[in-house]
């Protein structure tokens, strides 16, 4: 064995720290250190209490301003997760919107077959469950976020109801592109009288 490495073994061995060790927790330290400083969650203000202050009999006392305030940078995971959680609900809503398109609306019958109807309730008991099986899936964690994801599988648990009682505006149904829009898309659709989409 080499002189060096003789001594560095018995340097570590009378310490009994490891050199490898050591030296990754070393690292790890600074990059956490540096990453804490140069790229900060939230930056704060701190405010001393000061003395109170009288004038024309009026006293305000410093405890009104003073104390620690935080402001909360944007986290880049939750907003990732966001986007992506409602490209994947808005993404579930077409497909639902085909389905209804081609199953309940083209048919020309007044009465829903019980095919059909089933079809309504199994695309019902969708909207309803399909958030939290979402949620779960992206692990999100943000109350805003899980609101958010939410949110449009409300819209399309009435829009369904609508396509199976019939209320379903003639304008929406005069082409699959323009009834996907009408059922994913959280905006209000006006039709003129030739039931077609009124431009803004």
């Amino acid at each position: 064995m080499p002189s060096s490495q003789l001594d560095s073994s018995l340097f570590n061995s009378s310490l009994g720290v490891d050199a490898n060790y050591a030296s990754s927790s070393c690292l790890d330290y600074l990059s956490s250190f540096a990453g804490d400083r140069l790229f900060p969650d939230s930056f704060t203000i701190e405010i001393p209490k000061l003395p109170a202050l009288e004038s024309f009999g009026w006293t305000t006392y410093s405890h009104i301003i003073s104390g620690e305030y935080r402001i909360s940078f944007p986290d880049v995971y939750v907003l990732h997760t966001l986007n992506i959680g409602l490209l994947c609900s808005l993404l579930i809503g077409f497909i639902i919107s085909r389905i209804i398109y081609h199953g309940l609306l083209r048919k020309k019958q007044e009465d829903l077959s019980p095919l059909q109807i089933l079809l309504g309730v199994v695309l019902v008991a969708a909207s309803a469950s399909l958030p939290y099986g979402l949620i779960d899936l992206m692990n999100a964690e943000n109350t805003a976020v899980r609101f958010v994801i939410c949110l449009p599988f409300v819209l399309f648990f009435f829009r369904t109801l609508e396509a199976i009682f019939g209320f379903t505006p003639h304008g929406a149904t005069s082409s699959s592109k323009i009834y996907s829009i009408y059922f994913t898309m959280p905006v209000e659709m006006i039709f003129d009288g030739d039931n077609k989409p009124v431009i803004a």
